[in-house]
């Protein structure tokens, strides 16, 4: 359980994009109570005084002086990290994950079992077929469509992943 509540302002070490160093920068806690129940972590959003360039999914902190911040911010580039120590061990942006993680799910056996089960019965079928699947934002589309494309290239060779 952390200390903390959704709207805080804290301070927390950014490791630069050519992780060559650290710096403190503002970030603001946008977790809720119920997600830090039982956790040591929470889910932080950046805080940059680059009012100028506000992108989508930027948000305009009204009350900045009031937050204990300096100047005009904005909220920005949602960053997941742990505590107490709140650094970073990797530079946390990358769109697409690395390959070398796609040949593993981490803590998701029942997702794996799933995905293992639907592509030993789509190889049974003689046809061709396309089948959609979807999940919510942040539940590792991306990564579970890799790792099925990995599985594809190596374990179920019958199967053309595009």
């Amino acid at each position: 359980m952390t200390g903390y509540s959704r709207g805080d302002v804290v301070l927390v070490s950014f490791v630069f994009t050519d992780e060559t160093g650290v710096r403190q920068r503002p970030a603001v806690i946008i977790s809720s109570d119920a997600y830090h129940r039982g956790r040591e972590e929470a889910i932080i959003a950046a805080i940059t005084s680059r009012t100028d360039r506000v992108l989508v999914g930027d948000h305009l902190i009204s009350h900045w002086r009031e937050a204990g911040l300096l100047f005009p911010s904005v909220a920005t580039g949602i960053i997941r990290m742990k505590y107490p120590h709140l650094g970073l061990l990797e530079w946390p942006f990358r769109v697409v994950p690395d390959e070398s993680f796609y040949s593993f799910m981490a803590d998701r056996e029942q997702l794996v079992s799933d995905i293992r089960t639907l592509l030993r019965n789509l190889s049974r079928r003689s046809a061709s077929s396309m089948h959609l699947m979807w999940a919510w934002f942040g539940a590792g589309k991306t990564h579970t469509l890799r790792h099925m494309e990995y599985l594809c290239r190596n374990e179920f060779t019958n199967f053309v992943p595009i």
